[in-house]
């Protein structure tokens, strides 16, 4: 208006379902890529996709988000296995030609496989005694977790095995361990009294 009153006005603008959409850094939970989108709120409300794509460009998965009227917010998850989230570079909103439109993500983003086995019975009851309960927490924010036998965590293909006082193995397991390690898995031993009574060379000393 103060402009209009000392010259000759044209203003310029994108159109409201047009505007420049950005990314805030997304979360990568257990189900994939969470993302949270912004805009300058307008009169209409606007849909779209956002993606994640590889290194080579490919699209390995999309999420529909969605705008309501006057909203400058819209929120989106881009579910994805394991294997994929991690071969995951880049994700963008679709067809939104804008540089804050565009998340990259590295090794930060990229959650482990990890396998957790008790060498006791759960206590459901009381779960703050419990030879796992602390790991999971500490664990969970930044790996993929498997629970179960040793048999169980490694045929799902972790890196990492943590072993909460597991005392004896039997030659079967130890076997397989060791292979596990030769083959460059990173073996995670928590002693305890049944590690102390029954040791065995799968340890560092």
């Amino acid at each position: 208006d103060g402009l209009a009153k000392i010259g000759t006005l044209g203003v310029f603008g994108d159109e409201p379902d047009k505007g420049a959409i950005a990314m805030r850094p997304p979360e990568n939970d257990t189900v994939g890529f969470g993302v949270t989108l912004v805009r300058v709120p307008a009169d209409v409300a606007r849909d779209g996709r956002v993606a994640a794509l590889d290194a080579r460009g490919q699209v390995l998965e999309t999420a529909p988000y969605h705008f309501a009227i006057r909203s400058g917010e819209a929120k989106a998850t881009i579910a994805l296995p394991l294997e994929l989230r991690n071969d995951t570079v880049r994700l963008a909103v679709m067809a939104n030609d804008s540089a804050g439109s565009v998340q990259l993500i590295d090794a930060r983003f990229r959650r482990r496989p990890v396998g957790l086995v008790s060498g006791g019975a759960a206590d459901t009851e009381q779960p703050l005694l419990s030879d796992v309960y602390y790991l999971e927490r500490a664990l969970a924010p930044y790996a993929e977790l498997h629970k179960g036998t040793i048999e169980q965590v490694l045929d799902s293909g972790v890196a990492v095995l943590a072993l909460a006082d597991i005392g004896s193995l039997s030659a079967e397991q130890h076997d397989r361990v060791q292979r596990f390690v030769e083959d460059g898995g990173v073996l995670l031993r928590f002693g305890g009294p049944r590690l102390a009574a029954h040791s065995d060379d799968l340890v560092p000393v």
